[in-house]
């Protein structure tokens, strides 16, 4: 296996190889110039030492689906067959499956659901960002559906609107999870 510094190496050695014959010239004194500014990686303009930071990405937090639906309270008042569908529903989705959230991904499930605050999340690029806004979207989803003691258990558009086209609009535009949660229960 390469260490860091043998790639840093050999990514230049690369550079540097493209930048001689993509584009050489007849003119000795510029190739010889343009290697001089490629090879000093210390003071040099153009190639600079690499700088590493072999720090952990971000920590980490081994949490099943049983336990994101108790901390985002879902699981207090239904019942053991509907929570075991619920914990089907999300073991699907692939940092609960694989029990490795992130501690941002945990506080925003938190932070939304529990305490009712809005949230900003700016981390690196694939820190699961995304997943900080979607699972506290598809738990409230989950706790709409089932009931969460504020809120009855959503029983689906009465009858009188069942028969207007305005519901049948509504139900076909519904989010898809929120359908998938419905046929679950």
């Amino acid at each position: 296996m390469k260490s860091q510094i043998d790639f840093q190496n050999e990514l230049l050695n690369r550079i540097r190889s493209y930048l001689n014959t993509a584009y050489w010239t007849n003119d000795e004194a510029f190739n010889e110039a343009r290697a001089r500014l490629t090879s000093n990686t210390e003071y040099g303009p153009i190639l600079k030492n690499s700088i590493f930071e072999p720090l952990s990405r971000y920590k980490r937090e081994s949490l099943s689906a049983t336990d994101i639906l108790e901390k985002a309270e879902v699981s207090l008042q239904i019942k053991p067959d509907v929570l075991e569908k619920l914990v089907n529903f999300f073991e699907v989705i692939a940092p609960i499956s694989e029990q490795a959230l992130f501690s941002h991904q945990v506080q925003s499930i938190e932070s939304i659901i529990n305490q009712k605050k809005h949230i900003v999340v700016t981390t690196g690029t694939g820190s699961g960002k995304s997943y900080c806004f979607l699972l506290p979207l598809l738990l409230n989803l989950a706790k709409e559906a089932v009931g969460d003691g504020h809120r009855k258990r959503w029983q689906g558009p009465s009858k009188e609107k069942r028969t207007t086209g305005g519901s049948k609009l509504t139900y076909l535009f519904k989010p898809r999870e929120f359908r998938q949660i419905e046929r679950l229960l």
